[in-house]
């Protein structure tokens, strides 16, 4: 067996006493060879003599150690390195992180839009409705009229639901606040088949004259921050840019509305758009292409 300190190289060598010896001409034993890398000298004895014994051992072919230390010198000069080149360190630390934000965002809004299933009943059998406008190409939404139209002659869905995302003033508790809200049908909660977690969704009769019922059920998230998730809510109610509408239910806490990139804090009833629009006489208008419809197969 030879050493060398240089290279830190291990070798084990055919030889010994007697013609065995002699026959080998001092050539290299093939395939029993035990390379060690290492920075430290001590670590290196320690590594030498575990060689020397798996040496011993028949069965063995071939091993490669290296040293840990060897390892923690290249970090060393790696870091040192990076300290050197600041410029290049701060553009590849500021390229990986917008790689891997942008990388969560995309795969956030992949995941809320395409990947997880919507938390209502049977939601394989909703179909969204849109609109074909000659001198408009593409798909467009729907005008409430063209809503009232489909949902009463319609022979294709069991029910249709429409919706419209709003932004509302929130008052009469600390700061106002604006929230995201959604003008929906009065069978929106019946359509989708969602069970509020407290009180009940909108009856029929509360989507049948305008402004005559200031109802609203409200989402689960705003329950917890404004009221504290006081079951006795249906009995309070909230004030929606300057009037009080009476909570009527909670909605469950993983439903947020049909849109996830628009969630939605609180729904009001469709009759109810007078008092929430500002040019409420565009509703009723068929060009008004503002609205979302839903159907159930």
């Amino acid at each position: 067996m030879v050493e060398n300190h240089r290279t830190g190289r291990v070798r084990a060598w055919g030889g010994g006493s007697g013609r065995a010896g002699r026959a080998g001409h001092g050539r290299p034993i093939r395939n029993r060879v035990l390379v060690v890398k290492c920075v430290s000298y001590d670590y290196y004895n320690k590594l030498k003599l575990e060689a020397n014994k798996k040496l011993h051992n028949p069965g063995l072919q071939r091993s490669v150690v290296y040293c840990r230390s060897r390892m923690i010198e290249d970090l060393r000069y790696s870091l040192r390195a990076l300290v050197k080149a600041r410029g290049f360190t701060i553009a590849a630390v500021l390229s990986l992180g917008l790689g891997i934000g942008a990388n969560t965002t995309i795969f956030t809004l992949l995941n809320a839009v395409l990947l997880r299933p919507l938390p209502v009943e049977e939601p394989a059998r909703l179909a969204a409705v849109r609109t074909l406008d000659p001198r408009n190409p593409g798909l467009w939404p729907c005008s409430y009229p063209n809503y009232q139209d489909y949902r009463d002659h319609n022979q294709v869905f069991s029910s249709l639901l429409l919706y419209s995302a709003i932004t509302l003033n929130l008052t009469g508790s600390g700061e106002p606040q604006l929230v995201t809200g959604q003008i929906v049908s009065g069978n929106y909660f019946a359509t989708l088949g969602v069970n509020p977690v407290v009180g009940r969704g909108f009856l029929p009769e509360e989507d049948a004259s305008p402004g005559a019922y200031p109802v609203a059920v409200i989402g689960y998230g705003l329950w917890t921050r404004q009221f504290g998730r006081d079951p006795r809510v249906t009995a309070r109610t909230i004030n929606l840019n300057g009037r009080a509408y009476s909570i009527v239910g909670v909605a469950p806490p993983a439903f947020q509305g049909l849109n996830e990139l628009t969630a939605a804090d609180v729904w009001v009833p469709m009759m109810m758009y007078q008092q929430l629009y500002p040019n409420a006489a565009w509703v009723n208008q068929r060009r008004f292409l503002l609205f979302s419809v839903v159907g159930r197969l």
